[in-house]
């Protein structure tokens, strides 16, 4: 997820002061959240119609990274695409406890995948916001697979909007 606010100043360097570009869940050898420069790669950009949701997603995305206190969790990132993404009892229960830790720096997740993630951090913004889910955002977080919520997102007409595809080469990343 895009964190960086336009009118703050970035991180150029890894031990430098500023925002980060972007906050994740990574796997591999960090297996946790994180906080950094935007990576080489070929991205699908979605964004928020409602700016201030947006913002208050990033800021709790970057308090949820700031430690990197939220395991990385294959086995939840592998049973997502085998369940159910629908908004059930265990999901509002979540999306509760998600909202009621929002601005935390070590949120009791046990642990999260990277479109877990995403939406976590959504949730708890809305829900802080007074702003009802719908949705995208009306979804099992633990349950929704990445290309769940491709779909999700691309269905959703209310909430997000595809802005196109970005490219980023080696010569663009920071550090």
């Amino acid at each position: 997820m895009w964190s960086k606010r336009s009118n703050n100043p970035g991180r150029t360097s890894i031990n430098s002061s500023g925002e980060s570009e972007i906050v994740e869940m990574r796997g591999g050898m960090q297996l946790s959240s994180n906080s950094g420069p935007i990576r080489q790669g070929l991205y699908k950009v979605y964004s928020p119609k409602n700016k201030d949701l947006g913002d208050w997603a990033a800021q709790v995305g970057q308090a949820w990274s700031a430690d990197q206190s939220v395991p990385y969790s294959k086995t939840k990132s592998v049973l997502s695409v085998l369940r159910n993404s629908n908004f059930g009892e265990s999901a509002s229960k979540a999306s509760q406890s998600y909202s009621k830790e929002a601005f935390e720096n070590r949120p009791q997740i046990s642990g999260a995948f990277c479109s877990h993630f995403i939406i976590a951090a959504y949730q708890a913004a809305a829900s802080r916001m007074g702003i009802p889910y719908s949705e995208a955002l009306k979804v099992d977080a633990e349950a929704t697979s990445v290309r769940t919520l491709e779909h999700f997102l691309k269905a959703d007409k209310h909430n997000f909007e595809f802005k196109g595809m970005l490219n980023i080469s080696a010569e663009e990343v920071l550090y």
